[in-house]
């Protein structure tokens, strides 16, 4: 089976990237493919909103009490959902 890694294990990328990075580069690819699916009129920007707030509630779920948690998945949900609200108020 080809290796998806170019070589590279799994164990060796984790090694040299954080989870901070890796949390900014998850984020960055679903806000990219949120805005093309957009931009081709394949959802909405209130169907992405409403996305957005279900991953928050579900969040808000999972890591009730959890002030710490939820502080750090609000900073990376937050811009998203305000972009996003920002571009349905235009």
């Amino acid at each position: 089976m080809p290796d998806s890694t170019n070589g590279h294990g799994r164990d060796s990328l984790s090694t040299t990237v954080n989870g901070k990075d890796r949390d900014s580069a998850a984020l960055l690819l679903v806000e990219s493919l949120i805005h093309g699916l957009i931009a081709r009129a394949l959802l909405t920007v209130q169907e992405a909103i409403d996305i957005i707030d279900i991953a928050a509630d579900a969040e808000r779920q999972l890591h009730h009490g959890k002030v710490d948690q939820m502080e750090a998945f609000q900073s990376l949900l937050g811009p998203l959902g305000h972009s996003l609200r920002f571009d349905l108020a235009r």
